[in-house]
């Protein structure tokens, strides 16, 4: 089914259960859906190489006989653990060619074949071989590594081929650091192609006890291998550095390799000096070499390798360093005794004229010093700019070779932003080529009318802060009226401060920020709230008195209304007598005037008055010893 454009799976193999191979390779599918191949429980082999695949579902490949899976040439992004759970058998995986980053934590115990070459793996994880047994091949190659992942390699195992051919290897000068490829088991270690690599240094491949075959073949940019670049390698006997523009090799390199056997050096570009002799008596005839320049020196007067450059430019606050290694009459410099009259030495002079031998220091700090025939200068300043001659000398001559070291300016510009009278903020333009911590140095110096502030300047302080790729200005706070103060922005490398900007700032009146409002001032803050609140308090209790003669009013007005309307359901009523009593009448037909208690005056006076008791009228047995002043309302 080869090349067919299938795009998608239906059904599960029912109809071919004893399949062994299937090839799905060079068609369409994108995804593989859960148990996409549940009935094909004696497959071996399944090839999904050239499809699109970026997606595989849980228990997609239940495949528990599955030896070979071959994912090449697809999309996808990331390895999850549940991808390869279900086939415990797998023993080749390949998936090169797809668009992985990183390597997660597999669980693959029975590998032997490990394909991750071609992928964009910037880091493995150190966990993600945990799990893992390659036992044959594990390529790496053609991915983005900048160093050799050795913590998890050292979990993986003993290894037959480990390929980390065709990655950007090495430090930012282009080197294979000390511990690059260290403690591993492996058999055969491919660092071919590697493109950023210059130079490999002392111990950089060490602690390698099962090295039978080192691959440095091919690397366009390699001129140098330190002769102690190898080490702990007992068991080596290739070592290819073949079609290398190689400048010099070193009879030291060989003895960290007593069992050699094979060495391949068929590139021709090999300084011609004595110092060669041991490899013209280890072949037993000629060794192809390019011929010194026209004004030949004694031939075997030193020679000083060209490792670095006659210019080198680097940015203000980095680190430069200039590695020098001599040839010389059949040994190098760094092997020389002091048995001849004039022993072989390589020393290097600053731009100043001090003169450096190995491990000596040009300062009390140790910023710029010479170790292992490595001129390092740590914090570039801006007065190290200037020429640094590497010498050798022996009792056959002399050789020198010099670098010119320019320190580029940061040129951050600062500009204040703000003014006022207690601070101040500045503003920069940011530059990419530095984004570490700053340190912000303040000093106060003449006042703005030519005298001293306070009569003497306070000392300078400073404040240190981390800039980010968004930060590009800073408040100074706490800085006196009318006063002249002197800013200075400095980078801050450990005890080193390199300044690449100054601004002078004069600060404005003491008034000022009480004018716009900015300033507090306290005294007025606390009249205004004493008036304010002297007045809100009034205000409440105008408020309640309102309120409270608001209120008896309603009353007054309900009690007044309640006495209307007991007037009205009471008016005509008389007490005295009854409402219902009859008056008897007398004998002759004349009717009586009942009798009334009391004086003639009081019976009079009760005679004009209607009689209203506020109580119930079945209560008013119980109301009648109240007073008139509580009962007579109101006069008719």
């Amino acid at each position: 089914m080869q090349g067919t454009g299938v795009a998608e799976l239906a059904g599960s193999g029912k109809a071919n259960p004893l399949l062994r191979v299937v090839d799905l390779s060079a068609n369409s599918l994108h995804t593989l859906a859960a148990f996409a191949f549940r009935d094909l429980s004696e497959l071996r082999v399944l090839n999904l190489s050239l499809n699109g695949l970026h997606s595989i579902a849980p228990s997609a490949l239940a495949l528990p006989r599955l030896r070979v899976l071959d994912l090449r040439r697809n999309r996808l992004a990331v390895l999850k653990p549940h991808f390869f759970a279900d086939a415990p058998a797998l023993l080749e995986l390949y998936l090169s060619d797809n668009a992985l980053s990183r390597v997660p934590a597999l669980v693959l115990p029975t590998l032997h074949v490990l394909d991750l070459s071609g992928n964009h793996i910037i880091r493995v994880e150190e966990a993600a071989f945990d799990a893992v047994n390659v036992t044959r091949v594990l390529d790496l190659s053609r991915n983005a590594l900048r160093r050799v992942p050795n913590a998890a390699l050292r979990r993986l195992g003993a290894v037959r081929d480990l390929v980390l051919s065709d990655n950007p290897l090495g430090d930012p000068g282009g080197a294979l650091a000390a511990d690059a490829v260290s403690g591993l088991a492996v058999r055969t270690l491919h660092l071919q192609r590697l493109r950023a690599l210059t130079t490999v240094h002392r111990g950089a491949l060490q602690a390698l006890p099962e090295l039978r075959e080192l691959r440095l073949s091919d690397n366009p940019d390699l001129t140098y291998v330190h002769p102690q670049g190898l080490a702990g390698v007992p068991r080596l006997h290739t070592l290819d550095l073949s079609a290398t523009p190689l400048l010099a090799l070193e009879r030291e390199l060989l003895d960290a390799a007593p069992s050699l056997r094979t060495l391949r050096l068929d590139n021709g570009t090999l300084h011609c000096h004595c110092s060669l002799g041991w490899l013209r008596n280890l072949t037993g005839g000629p060794v192809s070499c390019r011929g010194p320049p026209a004004a030949a020196q004694p031939p075997c007067a030193p020679y000083i390798i060209p490792l670095f450059p006659e210019s080198f430019s680097e940015t203000l606050g980095n680190n430069a360093s200039f590695h020098c290694r001599a040839l010389f009459d059949g040994t190098a410099a760094s092997a020389a005794t002091t048995a001849s009259p004039a022993p072989p030495a390589v020393t290097w002079r600053t731009h100043a004229g001090v003169e450096l031998s190995e491990g000596q220091c040009a300062d009390a700090a140790g910023r710029v010093c010479v170790r292992d025939h490595v001129l390092t200068l740590l914090y570039l300043h801006a007065g190290d700019a200037g020429t640094y001659t590497c010498e050798a000398r022996a009792g056959a001559g002399r050789d020198a070779r010099a670098v010119r070291l320019s320190v580029r300016d940061v040129r951050v510009r600062l500009l204040p932003l703000t003014v006022t009278s207690t601070f101040v903020t500045l503003a920069w333009n940011m530059s990419s080529a530095v984004t570490h911590s700053y340190t912000l140095r303040v000093e106060e110096a003449a006042a703005a009318n030519g005298s001293a502030a306070n009569g003497s300047a306070p000392a300078a302080r400073s404040v240190t802060f981390a800039v980010g790729l968004k930060m590009h200005s800073y408040t100074v706070h706490g800085l006196k009226p009318r006063c002249r103060y002197a800013f200075t922005l400095a980078i801050q490398r450990e005890a080193y401060s390199l300044v690449i900007g100054s601004a002078e700032v004069t600060t404005r009146e003491g008034a000022f920020l009480v004018s716009l409002g900015i300033e507090r001032n306290y005294l007025s803050m606390i009249v205004v709230s004493v008036v304010g609140g002297a007045s809100t308090a009034a205000c409440l209790g105008v408020c309640g008195l309102r309120c409270w003669r608001q209120r008896l009013r309603l009353k007054e007005a309900a009690h007044l209304a309640a006495l209307r309307k007991s007037d009205s359901a009471f008016s005509g009523r008389e007490m005295l007598p009854g409402r219902h009593a009859r008056t008897p009448t007398p004998t002759g037909g004349t009717p009586r005037t009942p009798s009334l208690p009391g004086t003639p005056l009081q019976q009079t006076l009760f005679r004009g008055i209607t009689y209203i008791s506020l109580s119930d009228e079945r209560s008013a047995p119980s109301e009648c010893g109240r007073s008139i002043d509580q009962d007579l309302i109101s006069f008719t």
